[in-house]
């Protein structure tokens, strides 16, 4: 059994990292120093954010040096409203040569626009992460230009090829960006009448938007017998419930249920359907405004995706269900002890931050109490699970889960990868399901009850812990694993079912 095992591991497992694993791994401050070779840089990248051009000039990332690099000011109301010249970056390692860092192409540095503490990107973007719903990742970075501090900002991850490749192992399918009022309704079959509202980011050259029209039209003209086949074939229904859930939840109204802006739509082609790319989070947990108590089927009009979906009954309730199981996973404990650690490695940078938007009273305070209309973190992360669990317990009662549950028995990436003493492992209970094949399916889709077992091996084969051997129903899970003893190395975890499924992730931990 134990030669079984290892074979199982040397032929299952790929130990190369993605790109972007180690500088977003757990929470670190990178170090970034732009040098430009004018004295009228500034005007310059004022003007880039205008005209979407990089301006050139290089970089220091973490003491690694990178010339010839393209750098322009991003941003709408983050550059508009933003009190002083902090504004957001976009960094194109490769607009002239060929360089990366640490996989990744391109960088974005966020100024953390009316967000008192700086947390609620970098906390709701673990947040998404650990849930297995599809967004970027960030941490945080110190800028400097030359010998100026220009301040403290949060990095976060460019959805691109390279993300693409990392999420979906494929990266050739249309990328498509909202651009604002993207209410995905139906404009016509003319292609050129989306092109302001949904901006092509991938195969610019072929331009055959197709796809999306097709979506569109299935979204707003089939009809009601057709409907749910229809999208079924064209759209990953289960990852757009469960970011619509997760954004409603830690209510991030700058999104498409709310402002109908901030998202991409991936054509993925090992599917042949449309996946749903949460982005721009920086307003999460009630920025600016956002009361706590918020209905859990708020929407701003016209949705009709969100509207055709609440009209099916078997949508509502896995809408209801992906609620739930958030609502579980929202641990008040984690959140509160995460942000402490958090804003106690940021603040010597943020407090030094001269250039930022709220003074260091502000900044601490906004952990508990509201600030500019931005909730205190821990007030409203007890009061939204309150509030949305007394919404819930009405509607669970009354949900027998009739229509479709999730595809299949899936593990995700334990996060943070690398770590250092304490990672997270996500996987999904889905349908009964006679195939070890990971992702496989056979027969009607129903609600179910498994024996699950998942353990960590060392390169030997050897257990080393037991996390989950327990019988477990239809959903999705979240397990907390501490190190402990162990010593630093690459681990392997193994989730199997008495579906016979079997699958097999690496982990590192660093000490």
């Amino acid at each position: 059994m134990k030669l079984l095992v290892i074979l199982f591991l040397l032929f299952s497992v790929s130990f190369g990292q993605k790109p972007g694993d180690t500088v977003f791994a757990g929470a670190q401050v990178h170090t970034f120093v732009f040098h430009f070779d004018y004295p009228s840089y500034l005007d310059s990248l004022y003007k880039s954010n205008a005209d979407g051009d990089y301006i050139l000039g290089s970089v220091s990332i973490n003491g690694a040096d990178f010339d010839s690099v393209g750098v322009r000011f991003k941003g709408t109301s983050s550059f508009d409203n933003y009190p002083s010249h902090k504004k957001s970056f976009r960094i194109k390692l490769n607009k002239y040569k060929d360089q990366e860092f640490n996989g990744l192409k391109r960088i974005n540095l966020n100024n953390g626009w009316s967000d008192p503490s700086m947390l609620r990107e970098k906390l709701y973007l673990d947040f998404l992460y650990q849930q297995n719903i599809t967004a970027p990742r960030a941490n945080f970075a110190k800028v400097y230009i030359d010998s100026l501090y220009w301040g403290l900002y949060t990095m976060v991850e460019q959805v691109d090829k390279t993300f693409l490749e990392h999420r979906f192992n494929n990266n050739n399918g249309n990328l498509y960006k909202a651009e604002g009022q993207s209410y995905l309704d139906w404009r016509g079959a003319n292609q050129e009448n989306y092109y302001s509202y949904y901006d092509l980011k991938t195969n610019e050259k072929e331009n055959d938007r197709g796809d999306l029209v097709r979506l569109l039209d299935v979204i707003n003209n089939s009809s009601n017998d057709n409907f749910a086949k229809a999208l079924d074939s064209i759209f990953e229904i289960d990852s757009f419930v469960r970011a619509w859930a997760a954004n409603n939840f830690i209510i991030n109204r700058d999104s498409y249920f709310g402002s109908a802006n901030n998202f991409y739509l991936y054509m993925n082609k090992n599917t042949d359907k449309f996946s749903w790319i949460i982005w721009d989070t920086n307003l999460t947990f009630g920025g600016r405004g956002n009361s706590d108590s918020l209905d859990i089927f708020w929407y701003g009009s016209p949705r009709p995706l969100i509207e055709r979906l609440l009209s099916f009954p078997q949508y509502r309730e896995i809408y209801i269900q992906s609620m739930n199981e958030i609502e579980k996973a929202f641990d008040e404990s984690f959140f509160f002890s995460k942000i402490d650690t958090l804003f106690s490695l940021i603040k010597p940078y943020y407090f030094s931050d001269s250039l930022k938007m709220y003074s260091n009273e502000q900044a601490q305070e906004n952990l508990n109490i509201t600030i500019d209309r931005n909730p205190g973190l821990k007030s409203f992360i007890v009061n939204r699970k309150y509030n949305v669990k007394k919404q819930l317990v009405p509607l669970i009662s009354s949900i027998h889960f009739s229509g479709p549950v999730p595809a299949s028995i899936t593990l995700s990436q334990n996060y943070p990868n690398p770590f250092n003493s304490k990672t997270t492992i996500s996987y999904s209970v889905g349908e009964n399901n006679d195939s070890n094949e990971q992702g496989g399916s056979i027969g009607t889709k129903r609600a179910v009850s498994l024996n699950v077992n998942l353990s960590i091996f060392n390169l030997l084969g050897q257990k080393i812990a037991v996390l989950v051997n327990k019988k477990q129903t239809t959903g999705r899970y979240a397990i907390s694993f501490e190190a402990g003893q162990m010593t630093s190395g690459i681990y392997l975890y193994i989730l199997k079912t008495s579906s016979g499924f079997v699958a097999c992730r690496k982990m590192i931990l660093l000490k």
